[in-house]
Parts: structure tokens; sequence; C-alpha cells
């Protein structure tokens, strides 16, 4: 029952979504339509109904994602969580947004309290060249099952890549993230090795900060198995307690139950290492070139290509240009040249329309990449005031195209020189 819960509110909001986007784009139509044969007061209402149809489906999808998140995070229910993740996925069609939903999967398989069956899962995701929140949950969900494993080996190699990435100009929930990870890993550090006092102040730290109830739970396991090691059996019997009681679905649970049956059952995270964690190994054959020893490559590969994609948009634009001057005349040269001077015509506009889309793609590109590292409030902001936004973006694309090239251009035969060197 507990999972058809699950999916039965993945499809309700999944349905309920889809009909309000339908409603929209139809007054979206229908405020066109009479714009363009009325002109009245009728159509500026369609597209106010139209705006706050749009500002509803975000506020819904708000309100429904943290039921969602709740699911996990305070009713400590991974089944439920599953069921909804599950659907999802079938329901994705970019594979990104796929890969995320497999990487939310894997941790929940991993909550159950099957962590191998964790790990193959994860194993479906490609990392290369993705973007950072699928490198955060890959990395997070990697930490989760070394740690369960007690493999200090792995752990230290996850602990070196969250450092790295806090070097990075990341958005604040990733930096924070990242930062959470690391002092997650110091107390189950502390931990495998039967260190109580670091261990003690390690996780004294990460309780004073805001905790879901899944985290509280989950440091309640941990209590327990240091309590465990350093015979405080009092103190074991209390942790165990408040983790059965609160838990609910969650794999710890029956680690709390193990012990209250038998004291001398192990809580303790494995100690035997698991394979090795060797580059290939840990991305399935996949190298993630940003933060071990081949950044260079990354960078380079990046660089080339964008020079591509922006050769190919200044091409379309070339041909797009030229062939709305055949058919409008030499309005489109802006009186440069005159309409007998044909060869001046035909060069203006393979110039002018490759100038034009290519800079447009380099201001798209940069947005692109001022989105990733910024936060959802400025997205929303900037998304409000598109026609600023819009303009910023077509008239930096276009005043940068060529100093930027340059810069591109000059980047790309270093990095080159890089590559030939290391071989």
């Amino acid at each position: 029952m507990r999972q058809q819960d699950g999916t039965v509110f993945a499809k309700r909001y999944y349905r309920n979504i889809q009909i309000a986007r339908m409603l929209v784009i139809i007054d979206a139509v229908i405020a066109m339509i009479i714009m363009d044969c009325l002109q009245g007061k009728i159509s500026q209402i369609m597209i106010i109904a139209g705006v706050i149809g749009l500002i509803g489906i975000y506020v819904y999808r708000a309100i429904k994602m943290k039921q969602i998140h709740n699911i996990l995070l305070r009713d400590c229910d991974p089944y439920k969580m599953k069921e909804v993740m599950e659907y999802f996925q079938e329901k994705a069609k970019k594979q990104d947004v796929k890969d995320s939903y497999i990487i939310n999967i894997a941790s929940l398989l991993l909550e159950e309290g099957y962590p191998d069956s964790g790990y193959q899962t994860i194993l479906k995701v490609d990392l290369k060249d993705r973007s950072e929140m699928i490198q955060y949950g890959y990395y997070v969900f990697l930490r989760k099952y070394f740690c369960e494993k007690g493999d200090l080996t792995n752990l230290a190699m996850i602990r070196e890549v969250c450092c790295k990435k806090l070097v990075k100009e990341l958005r604040r929930n990733l930096k924070s993230g990242y930062e959470r990870q690391i002092e997650y890993i110091d107390v189950y550090t502390a931990l495998i090795q039967n260190r109580p006092e670091v261990f003690h102040q390690k996780i004294a730290e990460l309780e004073t900060k805001p905790c879901t109830q899944l985290e509280i739970v989950r440091m309640q396991r941990l209590r327990l198995s240091m309590a465990q090691q350093c015979g405080d059996y009092e103190e074991a019997k209390r942790c165990a307690e408040y983790v059965i009681r609160n838990g609910n679905q969650l794999g710890y649970v029956n680690v709390a139950k193990s012990y209250l049956e038998d004291e001398t059952a192990s809580t303790i995270p494995m100690t035997e290492e698991t394979k090795v964690w060797t580059k290939e190994d840990a991305f399935h054959l996949t190298v993630d070139r940003k933060f071990f020893h081949e950044h260079s490559n990354y960078e380079y590969d990046k660089r080339v290509k964008f020079a591509k994609q922006e050769g190919i948009a200044a091409a379309a634009g070339s041909i797009i240009y030229e062939i709305l001057m055949l058919g409008v005349g030499s309005d489109l040269t802006f009186g440069i040249v005159t309409t007998e001077d044909r060869v001046a015509m035909v060069l203006v506009a393979l110039l002018g329309g490759a100038y034009l889309l290519a800079g447009f793609f380099c201001g798209v590109w940069h947005l692109k990449e001022f989105y990733q590292r910024k936060s959802k409030k400025v997205i929303i902001i900037s998304i409000i005031l598109f026609p600023i936004t819009l303009f910023i973006t077509m008239a930096g694309g276009m005043y940068l195209w060529i100093p930027y090239n340059i810069y591109n251009g000059l980047k790309i035969k270093k990095l080159k020189a890089m590559r030939e060197r290391e071989k």
C-alpha cells in the first residue's frame, strides 16, 4: 500500500502539471488571436490570466516538491519516495533529468539498507561532462556508500574531490552541500578509527546546524555505533530506541532492532575495504576529468566544443541572412551598400548574418554558464525581467564576440600545447 501511495501521488502531480501547462498554452493562443483581430481589453485580460497561470504553476510545483522531499527528509520513508522517483524517471525525456532520478533511486536503495544494489544502480550514470547538480548527487551517493562500507581509502578520495569542488565558483547551496559532505566524512572517519573525542566534537558541530529528521536519525545511529564501541550500553540503548521510534522505514531501524535483541551485534560500518575506487571503476570506465589529473583535457574539449557550435551558428546566420536579403533587398544592409553593388550586398549579408547569430549564441552560452553558478532566486528574477535579460544577452554577446573568440583561440592553442607535452 505504501508503494502504491507513492505512485498515485506522483501520477496526480504529473497530471495536474500537464493540465495546467495545456491551459496556459491555450490561453496564450487565444490571447494572440484576439489581439490580432480585436486588439481590445479582452486580450489584455487573457495575457494577465496567462501570467497568473504561470505563477500558479510555479507555486504549485514548489509546494508539491516540498511535500515530495518531506517523504524522505521528514517522514523517513524511502520506499514511498523511491516509487515517486521511479515514476518521474519513467516520464523524463532529457538524459540529465533521467540520470538525476537514477541517482536519487540509488540513494534511496541505500537508505532502505541495500547499499550494493544502490551502487549497481548508480553505475548506469555516465558522469563525463555533466552538470554540477548531477555531479553533486553522484558524489553524495559515493560518500554514503563508502561510509556504510567503512572504506577509509575511498572516503579520503571523496573528501579530496569535495575540497577541490569548494575552490570552484558554485551555487551557494552546492557549496554548503559539499562542506556538509566533508563534515560527514570526518565523523565517519573518527567512528571507524575509534576516536571518540574527535567523533563527539565533529558530530556536535553537525548537530548545531539545521538538520532534517532523516539527518537526526542518521546521527543517532552513528552515536549508537560509537557508544557500543566505548561500552556505554545505556547511551547505545537510548540511541537505538530513538532510531526505532523515529526512523520509520529506514534501514537504520533494522540495525537498531538487531542491537536491542543482541547487544553484541555490530552496528559499526564494515571495516573491510571494498574494491579500490580507481577512476575507471568508480565512473564505470568513464574518467571524471574535471577534478582529477586531466582538468586541462576537459577545458580543452569544452572550448573546442564552443568554437564548433559557434561556427555552426555563424554559418546558419549567413545562410538565413542571405536568403532574407534576396527577398527584401538592401534594407538588411542598413544602407551600407547600394542595391546595384551585388557583390558588396552578398558580402555584407554573409558577414552580418554570421555576426548577429554567432554573437547571440555567444551571449546565450555565457548566460547558461552564469545560471549554472547562481541560485534559483537569481534565475527567477532574470526571467521576470526577461526584456532586460534578453537585451544584455544579445548586446553582451555581440560586443564580446570578437575579443572573446580571440581569447578562446589563444586558450585552445595553450591547452593543446599542454596536451602534447603530457603525451
